[in-house]
């Protein structure tokens, strides 16, 4: 595989599996009694406003989770360093090895919802599903080499995304008179448009 195919892999598990820690401790720490409250019935009701319902849930959510993240100055994630092994695109039969030490992904508080999200209730339990994504998404890490046939280098690498999706969905489930947010899934769909800096 190509460098760009191998780390295109590596990245997008690794920004999802990072994303779905970060936002699942995130998510279980607000609670959303408040937003549904006397308002199981309403839904029922009025099945043709659940997207705005989802919306408004959505961004409540997001609301408080970036104002959390902004306090507990978690709007960095620290990524892990890439080890890869790639074939050249000319020869196709050399290998080179391209390595990192730990990198940094922000900012975690430009979370924002892309377009309505859908709604799914039961009696039971509420789940909304749909993308997000991050307004300012920069990539980087301080060091890195690379080794190709008889060419070595190494340095900085700073990137920034300018197009990105995240699929997200949770699950809102209500005992009581409470109700218990779960994040159910993080994946990252899509990544274009990016720039790099190497240094």
């Amino acid at each position: 595989a190509t460098l760009g195919k191998t780390i295109w892999v590596q990245l997008t598990e690794i920004m999802s599996n990072l994303l779905h820690k970060q936002l699942g401790e995130v998510v279980v720490e607000f609670s959303v009694t408040e937003l549904l409250v006397d308002r199981d019935e309403e839904y029922r009701e009025y099945a043709k406003e659940q997207a705005a319902r989802a919306n408004r849930l959505l961004d409540s959510l997001l609301c408080s989770a970036k104002d959390y993240l902004v306090a507990q100055e978690l709007r960095t994630l620290k990524t892990p360093p890439f080890d890869v092994v790639y074939k050249g695109k000319v020869s196709g039969v050399q290998q080179g090895t391209f390595t990192t030490g730990d990198g940094s992904l922000q900012d975690l508080a430009t979370l924002t919802r892309l377009h309505s999200f859908s709604l799914y209730e039961d009696k039971h339990k509420l789940t909304i599903y749909g993308g997000i994504s991050l307004r300012e998404f920069k990539h980087g890490y301080e060091q890195y080499q690379s080794e190709y046939e008889d060419t070595k280098i190494n340095g900085s690498i700073k990137g920034a995304v300018y197009k990105n999706q995240i699929f997200l969905k949770i699950t809102v489930r209500k005992e009581g008179e409470r109700c218990f947010t779960h994040l159910d899934s993080v994946q990252v769909t899509m990544i274009k448009y990016v720039q790099l800096f190497l240094n």
